[in-house]
């Protein structure tokens, strides 16, 4: 929730621009162009490069975006029926760098969280961990933790289960370890789970407030180069009319 939101401003920044240069692109390039190719106007090379980028959105830009939106509704579609193709996709997002670090900090407040609720409620260990497993939506998670629940039915403890499958960070495990010692891993996991989710909204606030100067930099070159290439030949002519 809190990523969406931060990332709701930067959204609306990015569709503005993207809206604003189809329409430049597809409406008012052209036109003009027509009119610098109709006086005689010498035109620059900016102003070139926009008329190759007008063209393409005329020509392309329908068959690309319906590409996009047919291919992201196969892709949820596959995942929804096929494992194999949702664990490997999974993958990729648990790879994917600043994606990565947000869903890796989530996952493990979530984990500690739950796992110090359920522990304090008096559940057993093994439910404990099918309980987490199932609360997962990410399937590389949800293997390792099985992973995990396969360990403690071997007799491991939840932090040596932990350490072996690599789901969750060194120091969480350490806090878990120090709880299994103390006998007090509910508070242990909950200090974790504290300590985890601060740090998400941290990140998350960071993110956000990066994107939007990232995004007015993005929107001023490119109506910058627009407005440039289309000003050069308007200066050309009037030039030449004073001439």
């Amino acid at each position: 929730s809190s990523t969406r939101r931060s990332l709701m401003y930067p959204s609306f920044l990015l569709f503005m621009v993207f809206g604003s240069a189809v329409f430049w692109f597809y409406y008012v390039v052209p036109k003009l162009v027509e009119l610098f190719k109709d006086m005689g106007v010498e035109l620059p090379f900016l102003t070139r490069a926009l008329i190759y980028v007008a063209d393409w959105v005329q020509a392309y830009l329908g068959i690309t975006l319906m590409s996009i939106a047919v291919a992201v509704a196969l892709i949820i579609i596959i995942r929804k029926k096929n494992l194999t193709f949702r664990y490997f996709t999974d993958l990729i997002l648990l790879k994917t760098p600043i994606i990565s670090d947000i869903m890796q900090t989530s996952i493990v407040a979530r984990i500690c969280e739950y796992l110090g609720i359920l522990t304090a409620a008096g559940i057993g260990v093994v439910k404990t961990f099918e309980i987490i497993r199932d609360s997962m939506t990410n399937a590389v998670v949800q293997h390792k933790l099985k992973l995990a629940e396969n360990a403690v039915r071997g007799g491991n403890s939840i932090s040596d289960a932990f350490r072996q499958v690599k789901v969750l960070h060194p120091f969480a495990i350490r806090m878990i370890t120090i709880g299994e010692i103390s006998g007090r891993i509910d508070e242990q996991t909950a200090y974790v789970a504290d300590v985890y989710r601060d740090k998400l909204n941290a990140m998350v606030e960071v993110l956000g407030k990066t994107l939007e100067p990232i995004m007015l930099v993005i929107m001023s070159l490119i109506f910058g180069a627009v407005m440039g290439g289309l000003l050069l030949p308007i200066y050309d002519l009037v030039s030449k009319m004073n001439a």
